[in-house]
């Protein structure tokens, strides 16, 4: 008597399982994890992963961003440890980074070097100089400075 209840439930399983309903588009209903990655490579690479990052829903990733030696100024740190800030703060940055523009050709010195962005939420344009070090081949952030 239980073999055949057993039988007659996985059964059912196995028929709700393959009648699940389409989604539009033809997608799988599975949300599929957003494809993302830091890149360190350039400096320009380093302002498409803050706002990949974002776009991504990814904070947690821009603690990979920070210079690994403690080089990085407070407002860098902030940046990089966001995701274990409070709300107000994470949002406020989404609005400030999320549109970020670079505004002239990355400034270079040595092992250093200097994004030149816009950052322009809701029409409220300011200007800010991102510094980066170079170490082992890869951009990190250290420096952060308002116009």
């Amino acid at each position: 008597m239980i073999r055949p209840l057993l039988i007659n439930n996985i059964g059912a399983l196995l028929i709700l399982a393959s009648c699940s309903s389409p989604v539009p588009n033809g997608q799988n209903a599975e949300l599929e994890p957003t494809e993302f990655s830091i890149d360190r490579s350039t400096p320009e690479a380093v302002l498409r992963s803050i706002i990949g990052a974002i776009k991504a829903d990814r904070l947690a990733s821009l603690k990979d961003l920070c210079e690994p030696n403690g080089q990085c100024d407070v407002a860098c740190h902030t940046m990089c440890n966001i995701a274990t800030d409070d709300m107000g703060h994470i949002d406020k940055f989404k609005r400030w980074f999320a549109q970020a523009e670079q505004t002239a050709p990355v400034t270079f010195a040595g092992d250093s070097a200097f994004l030149h962005l816009k950052l322009d939420p809701n029409g409220n344009s300011r200007l800010v100089d991102l510094g980066l070090i170079k170490q082992n081949e890869e951009w990190y952030l250290a420096r952060f400075k308002w116009q």
